[in-house]
């Protein structure tokens, strides 16, 4: 941060007319605002003495300073001590052995205590985003040993400390010797003199800084002393004691050489800071800056107020802006202010607006000029955040009452004054505001001329908003490009204004509707309407038409997006339950067919043991092709099982084809069982479950989402005993006791039972066989047992025995 901060350079001061501009578009008023919350004096002047810049960079970089800031306080507070200017101590600084007195070091301590604040709120920044105030910190001169000096000297008070030096110390030290001494050495002669009679009522008192006795004037000779006054009625005179005199005179002695010795440090604290005077000036200066940057983010946050975008092209964007002062004032009670939006550009660069008497024409027309000398004065603005500014090297505007008896002008004289300079100096790079545009004259001619001035402004490609009630004008600006009307919309039933700004079309006065409101005798509403003609009541009346089919269309536009948004919401709900519908399907149809598959694996048991007795009886081959055909249906439904697996794992949202590696966890489309992938070999993927070991195909597994930790040859319970709601084709009785393994086999098989499965896996290992025979012994006989047997050795063998039911 530099002085620039505050004072662009005057080559890039925007162009106002009339002088008083600022002034008709309040933004003087929104200084003062601002200034409120500055600190210093210098630093409130600079925020009044704020001017209109040209130069994008500058106010680009103020925007996004204020911005930064605004973002920073916004998650903890910076707030300042109260500070006073330096520059005439400084100055006098300069001079070569001149020491400071006590009060102008305390202000400079002051100066560097805000600065030091501001360096340790701000130098632990990390955020990206605040690059600017970062690089702020990097201007702040280092004076830290020049604090540290004065922190070392003056106490938070401002008072020098007594260890200031080692020999003030000693002299503070006596000087409270001495005191205690004269204390008990007046208490002492307090009370002999009580005694003797010779003080008045009160006794004791001060006199020129000194401790004295009040005595009777006709005891004053008794006592030895100094008498330094006596009372308004001459009966008491208050007498230092003679004992008294020398111990103060000692004190004066010693208040000398305090004084001397705190003269002396603070000369030596002046030699050391007077090498560093520019760098302290410096200080001075950036603290006013901070000051001036955190008077402007308060007011930001007191406005809601954002950094704007500054168009790079012809554009001016504005979303739900908000005039400042009006915020402000309806914040207050509690009231929203009606926000308005508006965009210019090449081909639309001036909006006339129009529409009845207070319904908030000039409040637009003087929020938008407010708003645009904010931004050019780098003050972040209340408006939607991805509004765009134009920036203008010309603002003109003609606001408010101009006549003058000094130049013998009249209201519209005045106007036509400022039209000629507008219309001689305004260019590509012009706003131009105009309020009652054409007014202040014979209507018809008032009207030719503000049409003719119009097009000599439409010519030059200015920008502007103009404010009118004439006819002609919203005529012409239908007509031609580069301008567009817009209305103050009214609200037709109750005839009182709506403040919301609608461009594309004219507005009506709603003058007869609102005369026949206030009930304006008819006679007097008829022949106005003859004497302005036929024509005129059937343009009112049409732009008065307009107003209702708009804002009738606008409430059916309304009601059709609430529709709309009702159907799409019922529409995404039966989308919703015709997928999970679907989802559903699947689900069934795929346990459907591992169920299927698993009992006609068992039944494939029981062919081989078939074909086996049919080779004994040399029937072979006839066995071997049954064993064919079964096999290959087998192979069919092993097929359609994976098809439909694909199908419902895609409408899930598992990725089919995601590539696999040792570790992953994956569920067996065959059986559901979940395992880890051990090893990968070509196209036979090696799986270990918790009872077994599978060698299978890719698009036999299921890869899940989240890794699961397989546990392996660990006894586990099964989920009887979880009390889940999915039922586990698979017991494990391994590592339980018989009387316990029997206990859970019932318990399991009532479950499997209500359950409806048709196969189960009994898992018990081989061991001595004891639990593979209570299986056995325990399931043989029984009316629901349609089969027990083994698998394959290569999935187990003898050591699960699988039970498939009637």
């Amino acid at each position: 941060m530099n002085q620039k901060t505050i004072k662009a350079s005057t080559d890039n001061l925007a162009l106002l007319k009339p002088t008083a501009i600022l002034k008709d578009l309040d933004f003087d008023k929104i200084l003062s605002k601002c200034a409120e919350f500055a600190l210093s004096a210098d630093a409130k002047q600079a925020i009044l003495d704020s001017e209109i810049y040209t130069d994008k960079k500058w106010i680009k970089e103020a925007l996004q300073r204020g911005h930064e800031m605004k973002e920073f306080c916004a998650r903890e507070p910076l707030n300042l001590i109260e500070y006073y200017t330096i520059l005439k101590e400084l100055k006098s600084l300069r001079i070569q052995n001149y020491t400071l007195g006590i009060e102008d070091i305390v202000k400079i301590k002051v100066i560097l205590q805000n600065l030091r604040l501001i360096s340790t709120s701000l130098g632990h920044l990390a955020w990206q985003h605040l690059e600017l105030l970062r690089g702020d910190l990097n201007m702040i001169p280092d004076l830290k040993f020049i604090t540290d000096r004065i922190d070392k000297i003056f106490a938070a008070d401002g008072k020098v400390k007594d260890d200031a030096s080692p020999s003030l110390k000693i002299i503070r030290d006596q000087l409270r010797n001495k005191q205690n001494e004269i204390y008990r050495s007046f208490k002492k002669q307090v009370a002999q003199f009580r005694n003797s009679g010779f003080l008045a009522e009160g006794e004791e008192s001060i006199r020129n800084g000194r401790l004295v006795l009040r005595v009777l004037v006709e005891h004053r000779r008794k006592i030895k002393g100094i008498i330094h006054d006596e009372s308004d009625s001459g009966k008491t005179v208050f007498l230092e004691p003679q004992e008294l005199v020398e111990l103060n005179n000692d004190i004066f002695e010693l208040e000398s050489e305090e004084r001397k010795e705190i003269f002396r440090i603070l000369a030596d604290l002046c030699n050391l800071m007077r090498p560093f005077v520019e760098d302290l000036e410096q200080s001075y200066l950036l603290l006013v800056e901070w000051d001036i940057l955190l008077a402007k983010t308060r007011l930001a946050i007191a406005l809601d107020a954002v950094r704007p975008s500054l168009s790079d092209s012809d554009q001016m964007n504005l979303k739900n802006a908000r005039h400042p002062l009006l915020f402000l004032k309806l914040k207050e009670s509690q009231k929203k202010l009606v926000p308005a939006s508006l965009s210019l550009h090449a081909k639309n660069r001036i909006l006339l607006i129009s529409g009845p008497n207070a319904g908030g024409k000039s409040i637009i027309l003087k929020t938008v000029g407010l708003l645009q000398c904010m931004t050019q004065a780098g003050f972040l603005v209340p408006v939607d955040k991805h509004s765009e500014f134009k920036i203008f090297k010309k603002i003109f505007a003609d606001i408010g009452d101009h006549q003058s008896l000094d130049d013998a002008l009249s209201t519209y004289s005045a106007r036509l004054s400022y039209m000629r300079d507008f219309e001689a100096a305004a260019d590509g790079e012009t706003l131009i505001l105009l309020d009652e545009f054409g007014s202040g004259t014979e209507p018809q001619i008032g009207g030719a001329i503000a049409e003719a001035l119009l097009q000599a402004l439409n010519r030059r490609k200015v920008y502007g908003i103009f404010n009118t009630h004439y006819a002609n004008l919203k005529a012409f600006a239908h007509q031609n490009e580069g301008l567009i009307n817009g209305a103050m919309l009214f609200d037709e039933k109750n005839l009182s204004p709506t403040y919301q700004l609608q461009t594309g079309r004219p507005g009506s006065s709603y003058a007869l509707e609102i005369a026949e409101k206030i009930q304006l005798p008819l006679h007097l509403i008829d022949y106005a309407k003859k004497k302005v003609g036929k024509q005129a009541v059937s343009f009112e009346s049409l732009l008065a038409n307009l107003d209702k089919e708009n804002s009738k269309l606008l409430r059916e536009i309304e009601e059709y997006k609430k529709k709309k948004n009702e159907l799409d919401k019922l529409i995404r709900n039966y989308q919703d339950l015709q997928k999970q519908f679907e989802y559903k399907k699947l689900k069934l149809k795929l346990e459907q067919k591992q169920t299927e598959i698993q009992s006609k694996s068992s039944k494939h048991r029981e062919l081989e043991n078939y074909v086996k007795e049919l080779r004994k009886e040399k029937d072979l081959e006839l066995a071997k092709t049954k064993a064919d055909q079964e096999k290959i249906r087998l192979q069919k439904e092993h097929e359609e099982l994976l098809n439909i697996n694909t199908e419902y794992q895609k409408l899930s949202g598992h990725d089919v084809n995601a590539p696999l590696k040792p570790g992953d966890a994956v569920k067996l489309v065959i059986n559901g069982m979940i395992g880890q992938v051990e090893k990968i070999e070509k196209d036979q993927i090696t799986v270990v479950t918790e009872h077994m070991t599978f060698k299978l195909k890719r698009k036999e597994l299921i890869k899940l989402k989240s890794n699961v930790e397989v546990r392996l040859h660990k006894s586990v319970k099964s989920d009887l005993e979880r009390n889940t709601a999915v039922f586990n084709p698979v017991l494990d009785l391994r590592g339980m006791h018989l009387q316990e393994a029997q206990s859970m086999l019932e318990v399991y098989i009532d479950k499997a039972l209500l359950a409806n499965v048709n196969l189960v896996h009994i898992v018990h290992g081989k061991g001595s066989g004891i639990l593979r025979q209570t299986v056995s012994k325990t399931l043989r006989g029984q009316r629901y047992v349609k089969s027990i047997g083994h698998p394959a050795e290569e999935s187990g063998g003898d050591s699960i025995t699988v039970v498939e039911f009637k």
